[in-house]
């Protein structure tokens, strides 16, 4: 065994995780014997601890453990790192059980246990176990409320002042009414996921017609469109100002190709006449005119 030189808070007056109460004054600490508890409240494991040297400060009962390190050899050093830093009361026997507002504090909605006594106090890493304060028991264990059915029904809400038009908290009617609460979260969640997609869709459309133009304007490359694209999804207005903020190019026109001059000399008299070349080369060139007249008639052409 070992003792552990450091003081557990085992109870006071506060308001616990199920909305009652337990007084410490009330507390008939004589008849928690042997003042043993278990590790999270699971006494198949075995007895873990004992408690010692038992001392009230105002309305908190204070005590020291002394571990059994044989079955739990683990179990002092968790404690020394802080691991195990809590105790929990568990099957409280409630020998008087009070409902009066008087007794009541802000946000107890259970009884006031008035007297008491545990029949053990485990060690535990998170305090107000459920499965330890969710029952108080008579001196002959039966149970006398069953708090922790109440919370896990209901987990400790007033369903009516979060839903004003339900009915009823009855089970036959909260159950169906959160069903169709559900199915109607589900519906708007569908919904808000197409017009997600549609906006989406519609974004996508804008920024490539805006880029288009700017393509077109000359106030960016194709290249440079292609990168905007990736980013400016769903920032059109940022786009539009970055692309407001760039000054249109004036376009060069595209020259007219040069038409080849035609080769009048390789051409004879009949293929300048199909092409109705005959009066152009007349014009341009008079010489090779005659020349080509003479070749086709057999006889000089006078210009004069």
């Amino acid at each position: 065994m070992k003792r552990i030189d450091r003081e557990f808070c085992l109870t006071d007056n506060s308001v616990n995780c199920y909305g009652y109460r337990l007084l410490t004054d009330g507390m008939e600490l004589d008849r928690y014997r042997p003042p043993v508890g278990f590790l999270m409240h699971d006494r198949d494991k075995g007895v873990a601890v004992q408690w010692t040297d038992f001392r009230r400060e105002g309305d908190a009962l204070f005590a020291v453990p002394i571990v059994n390190d044989t079955l739990f050899p683990d179990l002092a050093q968790q404690i020394e790192e802080g691991f195990i830093n809590a105790a929990s009361v568990g099957h409280i026997v409630a020998l008087e059980i009070s409902d009066d507002l008087s007794d009541k504090l802000p946000g107890q909605d259970g009884p006031t246990v008035k007297r008491w006594f545990p029949r053990e106090i485990s060690l535990v890493d998170i305090p107000g176990n459920y499965n330890a304060l969710g029952r108080l028991y008579d001196e002959n264990d039966n149970v006398l409320h069953d708090l922790a059915a109440r919370i896990n029904n209901h987990n400790n809400m007033n369903y009516k002042e979060i839903f004003p038009d339900l009915q009823s908290e009855d089970e036959e009617v909260l159950k169906p009414y959160l069903v169709n609460l559900k199915a109607k979260a589900d519906r708007a969640d569908a919904l808000q996921k197409e017009l997600d997609n549609l906006k989406a869709s519609n974004d996508q459309n804008a920024v490539q017609q805006m880029l288009e133009k700017a393509v077109a304007d000359h106030r960016i490359t194709q290249q440079l469109a292609d990168c905007l694209k990736k980013d400016y999804v769903g920032r059109l207005e940022a786009l539009q100002n970055l692309l407001a903020a760039m000054p249109a190019k004036k376009s060069v026109p595209t020259p007219e190709p040069k038409q080849s001059k035609t080769d009048f000399a390789s051409l004879s008299w009949d293929e300048l006449d199909r092409k109705n070349l005959l009066a152009q080369l007349k014009a341009e060139n008079k010489e090779l005119f005659e020349k080509k007249f003479f070749e086709k008639f057999g006889q000089k052409l006078n210009l004069e």
